[in-house]
């Protein structure tokens, strides 16, 4: 009876274990395709390393995708083995099975993150990426791409403020340069000041002086040589003189007593008294003189320190504009005794738009250098005669026709007629103004009745002298029609 219930018991556990077995070896069997289609994706991953130069960043990284998706496939069904082991050596057998593939697959995943990194790095040369920029466009993604398009503009940006904090440093240091020249410059001034009240002083003491020793003389009645100072103009020595040899010239101030006194003969009695009075005279005339020259130096230097301060005219580059700008750059700053440093810093600073694009390449040169360019390419550029001419005609006959009421249209007509006519007078290009054609085209700009009225002056007056008139009397005319 015993044996006959172990064998109703035995029946169930055979069964069991049977459908226990046939599930392993199916798990088994789906777990060995998942590692060979692990193999395969990762045998192409390795392929593509192989050939990293001709393979994409795109397809490289979508087989990495793959590799990891087969590897996690494997891992899953690996786990739902082990779920159903029950003998600890076919668990640790599952489990180094599982760790081979995995190990095999982690190293080409590392290989293949690695190339993809090296294929974007920022120091590449412009000319790798430029031979292979199609491949690397169609491969970089478009958040990596916009990374760095976000790098290189943050890069340009602090290049950009790099240079403005130069630029702002320069123009401090630039200002501050001014400060100092400007500086020195007044106490040149007043030191100059000083100097020529200490000689007016000085010449003031020595006419007294010499007045009284005439005085004297003629108390004594002696007549003695009296040398009287005249103030010599003084001018800078010459380095490539030759040497100076002392000579028996006279000096052309040097009053003698001869002639002061007269001849000999005339010494006594009346030529006496005339050679005394002739001493008088020639002696206070000549310190008066010198009296009054300084006091002339002094009143007319006292007067440009009193002087409004006047400031330089700005120029942006209009060729109508150059002459007018470099005279009076040059009467303020340019026949100065100032140094090259501060007639190039003036010019920069004076210099706007066209103008200072052309010569803020000068800035970093020698100033002499520096100041000789920046002018000759103001002139090159700006102050060419041909350009010159070509504006002012420009300005004159390339405009629109005045209407009959405009009268302030006509007076900036007449203005600028006459502002071109002296202009290009003085540069000896009036010709180009003064001809039949352009005067035509700046009488078609003028009403009708105007018109008239020159064609019935300018027939009288070609009648009478022969000759048509020209730009001289156009002026003349557009004047008198403007008031």
């Amino acid at each position: 009876m015993t044996e006959t219930l172990d064998k109703r018991e035995r029946k169930p556990n055979l069964a069991m274990e049977g459908a226990v077995e046939e599930t392993i070896l199916t798990i088994q069997q789906s777990r060995a395709g998942y590692a060979a289609a692990l193999t395969r994706e990762k045998d192409s991953l390795s392929q593509l390393l192989s050939n990293v130069e001709y393979s994409s960043h795109r397809d490289i990284e979508t087989q990495t995708l793959k590799v990891e998706c087969a590897l996690k496939k494997l891992q899953s069904r690996n786990n739902d083995l082990i779920a159903k082991l029950s003998d600890l050596g076919d668990i640790n057998d599952a489990n180094m099975y599982f760790d081979r593939y995995q190990t095999a697959a982690v190293h080409v995943i590392t290989s293949a993150k690695q190339a993809c990194d090296q294929m974007v790095e920022p120091d590449d040369s412009v000319s790798h990426h430029s031979s292979n920029a199609s491949t690397n466009v169609s491969s970089i993604s478009s958040a990596r791409a916009k990374a760095i398009a976000k790098k290189n503009a943050l890069l340009a940006r602090a290049q950009f403020l790099d240079k403005v904090q130069e630029l702002e440093s320069r123009s401090l240091e630039a200002e501050k340069r001014r400060n100092i020249e400007r500086e020195f410059d007044k106490l040149q001034l007043s030191q100059q000041l000083e100097k020529i009240k200490l000689k007016a002083d000085i010449a003031a003491a020595e006419a007294e002086n010499a007045l009284a020793d005439i005085d004297n003389a003629e108390i004594n009645g002696h007549h003695a040589t009296i040398n009287v100072p005249v103030p010599a103009e003084t001018k800078p020595l010459n380095p490539l003189a030759s040497e100076w040899v002392q000579t028996l010239a006279r000096p052309s101030n040097f009053v003698s007593n001869q002639e002061i006194l007269g001849s000999p003969s005339a010494m006594s009695g009346t030529g006496s008294e005339n050679g005394q009075s002739k001493l008088s005279d020639q002696g206070s005339s000549v310190s008066a003189g010198s009296v009054g020259f300084l006091q002339q130096q002094q009143r007319e230097l006292i007067e440009t320190l009193r002087l409004p301060t006047s400031q330089l005219m700005s120029y942006s580059g209009d060729p109508l504009q150059y002459w007018m700008f470099m005279q009076s750059y040059d009467h303020m700053v340019g026949n100065t005794s100032v140094s090259h440093a501060a007639k190039l810093n003036r010019l920069l600073q004076c210099c706007t738009g066209k103008a200072f694009k052309v010569t803020e390449c000068c800035a970093m040169m020698d100033p002499v250098t520096g100041y000789a360019k920046a002018r000759s390419l103001l002139k090159q550029r700006f102050g060419n005669d041909f350009r010159i001419s070509e504006s002012w005609i420009q300005k004159i006959v390339d405009k629109p026709a005045i209407k009959p009421q405009d009268g302030s249209a006509l007076q900036d007509l007449a203005d600028d007629v006459r502002s071109c006519k002296e202009t290009l007078e003085a540069m000896g290009r009036l010709s180009e103004i003064d001809t039949r054609v352009r005067m035509v085209k700046i009488l078609d700009r003028l009403p009708l009745f105007l018109q008239a009225r020159w064609r019935h002056e300018a027939v009288r007056e070609a009648d009478n002298t022969g000759v048509y008139p020209g730009i001289l009397r156009l002026v003349d005319f557009l004047d008198s029609a403007a008031r």
